[in-house]
């Protein structure tokens, strides 16, 4: 039996899917100055081919006049220095020079100008891959470096969390010493008030300056009598100790 395909209905709110449409200049990409690698697609300066075969931009090109007004210009090539005829690239250059930058080569069965566009090409594509592998360095030096700035912004935030508690407990010291310095006062504060409220309590029952010498002089004749006694047997004592001689030791010698 014959197999029958089924037709889906489009649904009439459905949106069709959207078609992109190649970019106009995307054969044109290629295009670029063998010595600084701009691409002719940004159109930010002008190109010229030379008779070497080399691209290169105008910035760097260097021109000499030709030996006559009429004469082209000469060209002195970036890339192997040789003094060459060139043409800028542009719609207004002859065919035979515009056929290199053709967007079909391989329809053209002319195996210069495929080669031409090929070496382009991978001269390009070295450059590209130069390009990526120095992005591709600068991200792992990025990562790199945020992974420190992380690891540093870690220990910073230890740091303000340790400054923090040693504010507190400096205030807390600040404080307690505050509180000592005023328990101190307090104590000095009550001891002299009571040293000064006993003074004024206490009885004046203190003799004079003339009094006490008065005492003095009418003291017992038996504790007078004890201290002539005590002098003159201290001073008999240090008479019979005075030397007055050698004292010489007693001979005991003899012979068997």
């Amino acid at each position: 039996m014959p197999k029958t395909v089924s037709k889906v209905d489009a649904k009439p709110g459905a949106s069709a899917p959207a078609v992109t449409s190649p970019d106009p200049e995307s054969h044109k990409l290629w295009i670029h100055c063998n010595r600084c690698c701009e691409q002719y697609v940004q159109k930010k300066s002008k190109f010229f081919l030379l008779a070497c075969h080399h691209v290169t931009c105008e910035k760097c090109v260097s021109v000499c006049a030709g030996r006559t007004p009429s004469d082209a210009p000469v060209y002195e090539c970036p890339v192997c220095h040789n003094k060459v005829r060139g043409r800028q690239v542009n719609n207004t250059m002859p065919n035979s020079f515009k056929l290199f930058f053709h967007p079909e080569p391989f329809n053209l069965n002319n195996e210069f100008i495929a080669t031409f566009q090929m070496a382009n090409h991978r001269h390009f594509d070295r450059f590209k891959e130069k390009k990526g592998a120095k992005l591709h360095k600068l991200t792992k030096d990025i990562d790199l470096a945020k992974s420190i700035c992380q690891k540093r912004y870690f220990n910073l935030e230890i740091m303000r969390v340790e400054r923090k508690k040693l504010t507190q407990r400096i205030r807390q010291i600040k404080i307690q010493v505050a509180k000592q310095r005023e328990e101190k006062e307090r104590e000095r504060r009550i001891a002299t008030d009571r040293h000064h409220r006993t003074a004024q309590t206490q009885p004046k029952t203190g003799l004079g300056l003339g009094q006490q010498r008065h005492r003095a002089k009418t003291v017992s004749p038996i504790h007078n009598n004890y201290r002539d006694t005590s002098i003159t047997s201290s001073s008999s004592s240090q008479k019979h100790k005075q030397v007055t001689s050698f004292r010489h030791q007693p001979n005991y010698s003899f012979n068997l």
